[in-house]
């Protein structure tokens, strides 16, 4: 059985030419299982932005309830949009609802939504409230005053009584007024009620990005509710991944991105996923190195970029599974130039954009539905005038996997994707990182501390598919020229955890001696022993900060057995004891957890958590934390879990939290997790300049070595310090 892609998705900056590669069992971008290499050309568009409407004389629109009352079968449903069948065609005020009687009258109030969160009534000409009643069939007409703009704190409420203060009459169900044609139902109270959560202040945000929000839900499968609790339950537990993190970013204002307007940077991605397809579990890893991305400012007064040179490399191992052979499969693709555009650079240093629902056709009975959210890359350092000298980012996806209509063409070909039958779906969570460059030649630092993170696939001695993960940090320091002596480790975990799998022997940078010299074009190169093959990467002007990739395979007979991916991350370090008391961060991490089972049992990560180091290093203030978490469940289904992002979690002694440092910009940091049946462990260095913190992690499962992952930390520089006096 063989799956090939039909198209590229640009689905991440990082992974912009195919991070959705991850989604095909059996294929990489455009390939085939064969492992043939393949060439690729589209072109993407992502997140154009688009402006608010502010000349309205009214709104209209449906008002849907679950559990109030139902339209009978046969009523003309055309004009009702997506939300309502997804609420399950609940309409207040229905004639022929099936309690028999009609349960009205209900209104519709317009009200304004001040950033403390106070609610005022906005009143008409005369002095009464702005409303409109709710006719029969779930329909209602509001006249605006005419001196009203549009704006997002302008928010749509249902109530029972048509006065000002309804209190107990009040029914929990709200919309931001959007423009001329607004549904009131649970999906839009669900967007308010999440934007309450955030502190989001509403007169500040633009109504697009509300219109935005609200068509990623809409494009998701929910289940119906009998009551608006369930109902907005069910939304929560399908859309809660997919605007929690984009809703995050609302209350920071979008600024110009003139510095890095014409800017090169050199692009790297380490993925790993989780998934399941007919019942049989898998997992996924895709790398990409080297690619090279200039900025512009497009049309839309947005970022652009146009990406050259992409090589992405996807592997894949499953269940035994006699329908799949080989267990093990990888797919490399060469893809020729491509251009996206619609990102925003926000104020706090963010570069963010979103992508839409898609869908894509695979060979034979197979096709893949990609949910909608958004990608967000921190610039290094986050607050400047001039180019970053790197970004990186956190981000994860949801596919799905399905089926596609059995009906056939003359040719063979299957029909369209088709949504009743569900074949599987992954979750994919990838460390997106780029790095400025010049053309020059980079200036090398006296000092590095270097963190590595590998990934890697392979069979074990039953030929089985076994998935591993390993970290080191260790520390560079130059002894004359572009000579550099290795030491010891500092931290070293090298997991191999699946059943039967063969112990994973990286080859380890320690107790030696290289030569890592600057290049033209903004490249670095280590090179050691003479047999030793050079390892090349790419490095900012100054030399603060320079990632190599490394992409290794075995094969037996003609058959692949292993493939590892790795990231080294070289960080200029001080000789001294860095200083992160009272300093705020923004903290991105991404580990993958084991059992000794098949494969990881869960991804986690944090997707920019603002965090800081409070008194001395005894307590840690996460606010809000932004972790996401993705385990199997019973049938190895991968569930991602944000049911905590945005709140404040505090670390101190209750969690035994230490925090130290030591000479050559090294910080350690160790907790236990909530239960106190983990202990999680990170060590690594703080930058010279004070910008970043790059930190191999570990967790610990009785003392023994049960996952591996990589943090790095970006400094914000404002408000440090504000949180430990909370």
């Amino acid at each position: 059985m063989k799956y090939m892609r039909k198209k590229v998705l640009a689905r991440s900056l990082m992974a912009i030419i195919c991070s959705a590669a991850l989604a095909v069992p059996l294929s990489g971008c455009g390939g085939s299982s064969s492992g043939d290499t393949t060439e690729n050309g589209d072109t993407a568009k992502n997140g154009d932005t688009t402006e608010d409407a502010v000349e309205i004389s009214s709104v209209e629109g449906t008002v849907s309830l679950p559990g109030v009352a139902k339209f009978e079968e046969g009523d003309d449903l055309a004009s009702l949009n997506r939300a309502i069948r997804l609420a399950g065609d609940f309409l207040i005020g229905t004639a022929q609802a099936e309690s028999g009687t009609f349960q009205g009258p209900y209104w519709v109030q317009l009200t304004r939504v001040g950033p403390d969160g106070n609610v005022e009534v906005v009143d008409d000409s005369t002095g009464d409230p702005v409303s409109a009643l709710v006719s029969a069939t779930g329909q209602y007409t509001l006249t605006l005053p005419e001196t009203l703009d549009l704006t997002a704190d302008l928010v749509l409420r249902v109530v029972r009584e048509n006065v000002r203060n309804p209190e107990s009459s009040n029914i929990p169900l709200r919309s931001v007024t959007t423009g001329e044609s607004v549904d009131i139902d649970p999906v839009s109270e669900f967007l308010v009620r999440e934007l309450e959560r955030a502190n989001v202040n509403l007169a500040s945000l633009p109504v697009n990005e509300v219109v935005r929000l609200r068509g990623q839900i809409d494009d998701l499968e929910i289940a119906e509710g009998t009551n608006l609790e369930n109902t907005l339950d069910a939304i929560g537990a399908v859309a809660e991944t997919v605007v929690r993190p984009d809703i995050a970013e609302l209350n920071t204002p979008i600024v110009s991105a003139e510095q890095i307007n014409g800017e090169e940077y050199t692009l790297f991605l380490l993925a790993k996923g989780i998934g399941i397809l007919d019942g049989f579990r898998e997992v996924a890893t895709n790398f990409e190195k080297d690619s090279r991305l200039a900025f512009f400012i497009d049309d839309n007064s947005t970022v652009g970029a146009s990406i050259e040179g992409a090589v992405m490399t996807s592997g894949q191992i499953r269940e035994p599974d006699p329908l799949i052979l080989p267990p093990l499969n990888v797919i490399t693709d060469i893809f020729g130039d491509e251009e996206v555009s619609g990102f925003n650079l926000r104020e706090n240093g963010v570069l963010s954009g979103s992508f839409p629902l898609e869908e894509e056709l695979a060979d034979d009975d197979f096709a893949i539905r990609y949910l909608p959210g958004t990608f967000r890359l921190q610039g290094i350092p986050a607050r400047t005038s001039q180019a970053p000298y790197a970004f990186v980012g956190v981000n994860q996806e949801t596919q799905l996997f399905f089926g596609r209509e059995t009906s056939v063409d003359p040719q063979g070909n299957f029909g369209a994707i088709d949504l009743d039958r569900p074949r599987g779906k992954r979750e994919e969570m990838m460390l997106d990182l780029m790095v400025h460059s010049d053309g020059s030649i980079p200036s090398l630092q006296h000092r590095y501390g270097l963190v590595r993170m590998t990934f890697a696939l392979g069979l074990d001695d039953v030929g089985h598919g076994c998935s591993e993960a390993g970290n080191e940090a260790i520390l560079a320091t130059r002894t004359d020229g572009s000579n550099f002596s290795i030491t010891n480790a500092i931290l070293r975990d090298d997991a191999a955890l699946g059943t039967n799998c063969d112990p994973f022997e990286p080859e380890h940078l320690d107790n030696v001696h290289v030569q890592i010299e600057g290049l033209s074009d903004g490249r670095i190169r280590i090179s050691g022993e003479p047999d030793d093959e050079p390892l090349e990467g790419a490095s900012d002007p100054d030399g603060n900060l320079w990632v190599i990739g490394d992409y290794n395979e075995t094969e037996l007979d003609g058959v692949k057995t292993h493939t590892e991916n790795t990231l080294l991350i070289g960080v200029a370090v001080d000789s001294t004891m860095p200083s992160v008391d009272n300093t705020a961060w923004r903290l991105l991490s991404y580990d993958a957890l084991y059992d000794g089972g098949f494969g990881p049992t869960a991804l986690g990560g944090s997707l920019g958590s603002a965090v800081t180091f409070c008194d001395s290093g005894t307590r840690l203030v996460s606010d809000p934390d932004r972790f996401l978490d993705i385990e199997r469940d019973s049938e190895g289904v991968p569930v991602p879990d944000a049911s905590g992002f945005g709140e404040r979690i505090v670390l101190d002694a209750g969690q035994n939290l230490n925090v130290t440092t030591a000479q050559d910009g090294v910080l350690t940091i160790g907790y236990d997790d909530e239960a106190g049946l983990d202990r999680i462990e990170a060590t690594g260095f703080v930058s010279s300049d004070g910008q970043m913190m790059v930190l191999a992690e570990r967790t610990l499962s009785g003392g023994s070595v049960s996952g591996a992952g990589l943090i790095i930390g970006v400094r914000t520089e404002d408000a440090d310090g504000a949180a430990c006096t909370d």
